[in-house]
């Protein structure tokens, strides 16, 4: 199984828009767990019951090399949809 930690940078919104990260990534293959990391509490909830995300920390010490694969969030540039490009960092 491939272990991917999706570290959120920005705040409320661009954590939301790279939820769809997951997603993608489940679609590509069905074998690969994804973690979530954020720095603020508000969209914790919405990220624990979102289906595509296994586990969400908040503010957590994560030990980074149990992962294949570690995708930091861009900084969001409205020359396109903040969803599409979280997605494309992740390609």
């Amino acid at each position: 199984m491939q272990r991917v930690l999706v570290k959120c940078t920005g705040f409320i919104g661009d954590i939301l828009f790279a939820s769809s990260i997951a997603k993608k990534l489940k679609e590509q293959s069905s074998n690969t767990s994804v973690d979530y990391s954020i720095s603020v509490h508000q969209p914790l909830e919405l990220l624990f019951n979102n289906p595509y995300i296994d586990n969400v920390f908040l503010d957590s010490n994560i030990n980074e090399s149990d992962y294949d694969n570690i995708i930091v969030t861009p900084l969001v540039d409205q020359s396109i949809t903040p969803p599409r490009q979280f997605q494309q960092a992740e390609e």
